[in-house]
């Protein structure tokens, strides 16, 4: 995954696209690629928002969990990694609270959201991945072994997704 990063270095800068964001009915620039935030390396790294990354890297890392923690003949995860990060690790109750975020039928694991619930117009049980605030949507099936990612410029303007998602999964039939 040589193109992900908490910044983009400047030699690969102009591969950056700029972001936006709705206000008032029309869309804004939210982060410019040169100059950004993504520009120059952060005060410090987060570990739950913040990288920068291609649509290779993405579908690289999805494959990965996908094939139990192997990549290119070698195991980079253990497969019990593998189960941790794809499982559900919340309680019904902190279920409850996060709806509005991962919605009626999802649980989070470590890193990823997780479908745990059969429910219409909702992730699918067992399925996992990512809403990154700044407009991308990663989700795999190991059950279909399919990975699903959408990459766009518009940064989401509430917890809930623009309809542009959910038929993008719907049409992937991981909804």
């Amino acid at each position: 995954m040589g193109d992900t990063g908490f910044h983009v270095p400047p030699a690969k800068i102009d591969r950056l696209a700029t972001a936006y964001r709705p206000e008032a009915g029309k869309l804004v620039v939210a982060d410019e690629a040169v100059g950004g935030m993504w520009s120059r390396p952060p005060k410090f790294e987060a570990g739950d928002a913040g990288l920068a990354s291609t649509v290779d890297d993405y579908l690289a890392f999805a494959r990965l969990l996908l094939a139990d923690g192997r990549h290119q003949g070698r195991q980079l995860l253990s497969s019990a990694a593998v189960r941790a990060m794809t499982m559900n690790h919340l309680t019904p109750r902190q279920r409850k609270g996060g709806v509005a975020i991962l919605g009626k039928a999802a649980g989070w694991g470590y890193g990823v959201a997780v479908g745990v619930d059969a429910v219409p117009g909702q992730p699918v049980p067992g399925s996992f991945g990512w809403l990154g605030g700044f407009g991308t949507l990663w989700r795999s099936d190991p059950a279909r072994d399919i990975p699903a990612i959408l990459l766009t410029q518009r940064a989401f303007e509430s917890p809930t997704p623009a309809p542009l998602y959910d038929a993008f999964e719907r049409a992937a039939g991981l909804r």
